[in-house]
C-alpha cells in the first residue's frame, strides 16, 4: 500500500491508497492526527471513508475535503449547513477555535472538493 502523510497545522492526515479490497470499493483509510475533530474522532485514530461520487451528503457528516485555499492540503471536518447553491460549510467538531482551520475561516466549499464521506456511524 502507498501511505501518504498530509500535515496540516497540528492535524495529520495519513492516507493509504493501494490495490486491496478497500480501493476496489472507493474506501480511502485515513489517519486522524490533531485535536481539530475531538471529542468525535481523537489523534491516531483510523477511520475509513467512502468516495462521495454517487453519495448523497446531508448536514452531520464527516468529510474528507480539500482545503480550499493550501493545495495538496486535505481536511476532516463535519457539514454544519448546505447552502442554496449546493456548498458546504465544514466545521471541526473542537469547540476551541484555535483548533479548527474550518468554514469559519475560509467559508463554503463546493462539492466538487469534497473526496470523500465517513463510513463510520458517528
Amino acid at each position: 500500500l502507498k501511505k501518504y502523510i498530509i500535515f496540516f497545522g497540528l492535524q495529520k492526515i495519513e492516507m493509504l491508497l493501494g490495490i486491496s479490497l478497500d480501493s476496489i470499493k472507493h474506501n480511502i483509510h485515513v489517519e486522524i492526527i490533531g485535536d481539530s475533530m475531538s471529542p468525535t474522532l481523537s489523534n491516531g485514530e483510523t477511520r475509513i471513508f467512502q468516495t462521495v461520487k454517487n453519495i448523497e451528503l446531508v448536514i452531520g457528516d464527516i468529510v474528507l475535503a480539500k482545503h480550499p485555499f493550501k493545495e495538496k492540503i486535505n481536511i476532516v471536518k463535519r457539514i454544519t449547513k448546505v447552502s442554496e447553491s449546493g456548498s458546504f460549510f465544514l466545521e471541526g467538531d473542537n469547540p476551541s477555535l484555535n483548533e479548527s482551520s474550518d468554514s469559519r475561516s475560509f467559508g463554503y466549499v463546493k462539492k466538487k472538493d469534497i473526496i470523500a464521506k465517513s463510513k463510520d456511524a458517528l
